[in-house]
């Protein structure tokens, strides 16, 4: 690939995620948020402990490799894309409500990663 394309490519990449989170903030009201505080939290509940716990599950059950349960269960654990908000603004359907659930898996996230990843750091220094 030609280094000026190259270089292109890197600036759109570096600047995507910062857009995105804009135009959610752009579409994330205080009342907004408000208005749909009880189902943000309980998808964001959803999405950040009962999602990895099934995944975790899936791998024991499976039988996986302690490292591939451990990639598994964080990208299970990350935070709702904020791709999702795009889509959900395209077709107009609960834009609102997932643009709180993005802002609140996104904070909420940092801590449930920290905790994921302890409770998982010794099933990989079990197997290494």
């Amino acid at each position: 690939m030609p280094a000026p394309v190259a270089a292109y490519l890197n600036m759109i990449a570096g600047a995507l995620t910062p857009c995105a989170l804009f135009a959610i903030g752009l579409g994330l009201s205080v009342e907004g948020l408000r208005s749909n505080l009880k189902a943000a939290f309980a998808l964001a509940a959803v999405k950040l402990v009962v999602m990895p716990l099934i995944v975790y599950g899936l791998c024991v059950v499976m039988g996986l490799n302690p490292l591939y349960t451990v990639a598994a269960v964080v990208c299970a654990a990350v935070p709702t894309a904020k791709t999702v908000y795009v889509l959900a603004h395209e077709h107009k359907v609960e834009e609102k409500l997932v643009a709180a659930t993005v802002s609140i898996t996104t904070m909420l996230s940092v801590a449930t990663l920290l905790v994921a990843l302890y409770l998982l750091s010794g099933l990989v220094r079990g197997a290494g």
